[in-house]
């Protein structure tokens, strides 16, 4: 008799960061906060076995003007 056992586990994570920028400007000799972006990421992990795993990942990556 032959057992066959097949499992699937997971994981997801959600991570959300806020940047909040001072720049401070010697030419204008003044300092201004910048509006703050949000970044998000999403990571999920698949267990193929004991020993091996995926993981596959997104970001949106902030492109300054």
């Amino acid at each position: 008799m032959i057992k066959l056992e097949i499992k699937f586990i997971f994981k997801t994570v959600n991570n959300r960061d806020w940047w909040n920028n001072r720049v401070d400007t010697d030419a204008d000799e003044h300092s201004h906060l910048k509006r703050s972006r949000f970044v998000p990421y999403f990571g999920l992990t698949y267990d193929l076995n004991e020993n091996n795993s995926l993981y596959l990942s997104y970001t949106s990556i902030f492109n300054t003007k």
